[in-house]
This record gives structure tokens, sequence and C-alpha cells, in this order.
């Protein structure tokens, strides 16, 4: 072959590699920046569905700045673990985002608080965001023996009343199981083209699942489920009592509920209907919906009022209007779940009957939250002023219970003072 000839293959052969030494360059620069970007500051976890980062510090959902130790508690809760365990009382939190302080810097949670006010006690924080009571007592298993409390609060409500659209997405182990799977497989193609290529791929093949996240065009309110239902709530407050109770560990429950502002037409269009005021219930219930079906904090409980509705419209023999409002548009979904669809006080009167039959106190701190003008910032959490109020009531709980155990330390078995 002549040099005339050899020449220009040598320079497209020269300019191929060079494009794909470029391409290579390109993919594992991304690779690089992708890797690096700052981490979540929470992770999937197989067993509790998800939980705090270990070894974070960084700013949350809501731009507050959180450190979590190695073990995956808040910093400040794992040094006061460092303490000697001896005679030292400890308290253990077990609840969601309103546990967690959602929008609130740590100090200002109710736990922080009620640890100012008891300065020899040890609280730990193990509160998160979108938990449900399934995982309160996932929880308990996964932290329980680590912590060695010496009392256990338990605080869930909002969350178990969620919706989700499928029996198999409602908390289990195998629900958290497939999560956390697929995130594995997420995490790949966000860091490298060659899986993200497959990915969209497999998407074209098999579309994700409707529903995973965002919005939902259209939801039939009547083919929908709570992610932990009442029964499940029932048995899961009831384990995580029995854990304590068999480790002779004192429980309190803290009963929290929704915005009572933002509910107020909820609950009197629910008033009616049990009246069976249909034409009452009918117009308080139509004020509690999102009638535009434009999403945002104020209409959390939309899917609530459309439920009831459809039951006053029955009770008034409006038959297709009863139909018609059973379709929910524009709804919340995502791995949490949905909008509620049970009222919180179908929940807290499982939780005060659970109490009730293993002798736990309730803290009522929703009925105390209720008293204050404008301590809720949305739908169900409350302001650094709501927290200082349960931080004081959990306090004298913790109080009552240090005492009663002291007294149990000090009082030989048998003595007639002890009863």
């Amino acid at each position: 072959m002549s040099a005339a000839r050899t020449i220009p293959y040598q320079v497209l052969i020269t300019a191929g590699l060079l494009l794909v030494l470029e391409g290579l360059a390109r993919i594992a620069y991304t690779v690089h920046l992708n890797l690096a970007k700052e981490a979540e500051w929470y992770v999937l976890s197989p067993d509790v569905g998800w939980d705090r980062r270990p070894h974070f510090s960084g700013i949350d959902d809501c731009s507050e700045t959180r450190s979590f130790d190695g073990r995956g508690l808040v910093a400040s809760d794992g040094a006061r673990l460092q303490q000697k365990r001896e005679g030292q009382f400890r308290a253990l939190f077990l609840g969601d985002s309103n546990t967690y302080g959602h929008c609130l810097m740590t100090q200002e949670t109710f736990v922080e608080v009620a640890s100012r006010l008891l300065p020899r006690s040890a609280s730990i924080n193990l509160g998160m965001s979108g938990y449900t009571s399934y995982q309160g007592y996932k929880s308990l298993l996964k932290y329980g023996p680590l912590i060695d409390p010496s009392i256990v609060f338990i605080s869930f409500n909002f969350n178990d009343r969620r919706l989700v659209l499928q029996p198999e997405q409602a908390d289990s182990d195998a629900a958290f199981q497939r999560l956390y799977s697929s995130n594995r497989i997420n995490h790949w193609s966000e860091v490298s083209y060659l899986f993200g290529a497959a990915k969209i791929v497999s998407n074209w093949l098999r579309p994700p699942s409707p529903g995973a996240s965002g919005f939902m065009p259209e939801v039939r309110l009547d083919q929908v489920r709570p992610r932990v239902d009442a029964q499940g709530y029932r048995e899961n407050l009831t384990k995580m009592v029995q854990w304590a109770k068999q480790r002779g560990i004192a429980v309190a429950f803290i009963l929290l509920g929704d915005n009572p502002h933002q509910s107020k037409s909820l609950r009197e269009g629910v008033k009616h209907l049990s009246e069976k005021n249909y034409e009452q219930a009918i117009k308080s219930l139509t004020a509690a919906k999102d009638e535009d079906n434009s999403f945002d904090d104020e209409h959390w409980f939309s899917a609530l009022a459309q439920l009831h509705l459809s039951k006053a419209y029955k009770g008034a023999g409006l038959h297709d209007q009863a139909d018609r409002a059973l379709s929910l548009t524009n709804a919340v979904m995502g791995v949490q779940g949905g909008y509620p669809i049970v009222l919180d006080t179908e929940y807290h009167a499982i939780m005060k009957e659970v109490a009730a039959e293993h002798g736990v106190p309730v803290i009522d701190a929703a009925a105390e939250l209720s008293k204050i003008e404008g301590v809720y910032f949305d739908f169900c959490h409350f302001d650094a002023k709501g927290h200082e109020l349960v931080g004081r009531l959990v306090a004298g709980v913790m109080k009552a219970a240090n005492s009663a155990q002291q007294r149990e330390r000090i009082t030989p078995a048998g003595d007639p003072t002890a009863r």
C-alpha cells in the first residue's frame, strides 16, 4: 500500500483513538463528579426502610444542619452514651418527623428540651421523617440493645395513615427489601453512563411502577389502603410495649395529631356526617377538599375529605356524586406514601386502648398544642415553641419514671413499704 493511501488510514485511526480516549475521560470525570456529590442525610436500609446516614455532617431536606455518628445516632446523643452506664437514666425516643424535628435545629427538638431539663439523663432521638409504627418497632429491635434504655417514648400516627396504591406497597420486610435493592441499581445509573443507558433501555421495556414518586393523575380512593392499617398499628404498638415490659423498661406514648386549623372543615364535616346531617356535611367536606387539584400544604386532607364526602352524598341519595368523589386527581405519591386516608382520631383511639391494656401513660401533646395559636407551621408539624411545650411534658414523665426506678432499686424485695 502506498504512503499516500496509508497516511489517511493512520489519521482516521488516530482520530478514532482520540475520540475513544476523550469519551472515556468524559465518562470517568462524570463518574468522579457524581461520586463526589454530597451525600443525602439518610440512607436506604433493608431492615427499617431508611435510616440516618452514619458519619454524616451537613444539611437535611429542610437545610438544617445535622450530624450523626458512626452508628447513625445524633452526634450529641452518641456522646451521651459514652458516659458510664451504671446509674444513668436513658430515654429512647421512637417517632416520625415531629420527633426528628422537621425544619428545626437539633437543639430545638422536644427530645433536646427534655434533655436540658434533666441534664443527668441521656435522651436518644431515633425519630425519622416518614416513619410509621412498623419502622418504629424495627428500629427498637435494631437499636434497643445498643442503647439499653430506662424508658421508651413512642409517637407514631401520621405516616401510618398515608395511602399506598397496592397491598405490596404497605410497610413490610419485603417492601423495604425491594426498595433497598432497587436503589442500588439507581445509584449506579447515576454515576455511570453505561448503567444509565441500561436503565433507560430497561424503562423502555418495562416502565417504572406508577406512583413511585411525584403525582398520580388519578387515584380511586375505594381501591387504596394505608401504609399501616388499624390492626397493624395496634400490633406494632403492642409489640413495642411488650419488648420494653419484658426487659423491665418503662414505656410512654406521645399522642400527636393533625393541624387542627387545617383540618377544621374536615372535622366539622365528619361530625355532621355522624349526625346524618348530610347537607351540612357536604358543605363542610366540599370546603375541606382541594377544589382546583393543585397540591400544596393546605390540602393534605383532601383525600380524607373526599372519602367522607362520598359517604355524605351516598347518605343523601346522590349516588353519582358519591362515585365521583372517590376519584382523587393530581395526588401526591412517594416512598413515604400519599395523603392520609384515615382520621387521626381513629389511631388516637387505638393508642389509648393499647395504653389502657398495658398500663402505659399517654402524653396527650395534641390536646396541649391545640391550645396555642399558630404553633403548627404546616399540616402536622409544630414550631420550636410547640417543641418546648412537648419537651416539658416529656421531662415530667421521665422524672417520674426515674424516681420510680430509683425507689425500686433501694427498696428491698418484699418490703411492704414498696406497695
